[in-house]
């Protein structure tokens, strides 16, 4: 007889054409409404460079002001490895490339400069907070673990 895709029914078909059906999955269990929120979607490693998207890495001020910058470093696990995360800079571009290669260099470790946030490849961020207070930034605070 009539088939209805999406569910099953065990009682005639014809007797409930009419009446209002809701859409169920294939074995007839209820979906759940999916909640829509304001926020982007961010996947792991934007949500670990932007602290869930409260932190934009992005902005370079004019004036230069390591004192009072607020620096977040932490250690992020990708898959079987660790990162050190460096954000909350607004310091010039140009000067976050000559931060992290300088850091690279006394770290041994490789690294990247992504939307303003320094990464570097291993577990530094004591030794990362060290090296960026000696630099100026005392406001330079290790977060996490």
């Amino acid at each position: 007889e009539g088939v209805v895709s999406g569910s099953f029914s065990s009682s005639n078909d014809d007797d409930n054409n009419n009446s209002k059906r809701r859409p169920t999955g294939s074995l007839g269990i209820l979906k759940k409404k999916k909640i829509k929120s304001n926020k982007p979607l961010l996947n792991k490693k934007e949500r670990q460079r932007t602290g869930n998207g409260e932190i934009d890495s992005t902005i370079e001020a004019m004036i230069n002001d390591p004192e009072n910058e607020k620096l977040q470093v932490l250690e992020a696990n990708r898959g079987n490895k660790v990162v050190t995360i460096v954000r909350g800079m607004t310091t010039p571009m140009d000067e976050r490339k000559k931060i992290l290669k300088g850091m690279k260099k006394s770290f041994g470790a490789g690294g990247t400069l992504v939307d303003g946030v320094l990464e570097i490849q291993g577990a530094y961020a004591n030794r990362a907070v060290e090296i960026l207070q000696k630099q100026g930034y005392a406001k330079a605070r290790k977060i996490g673990k």
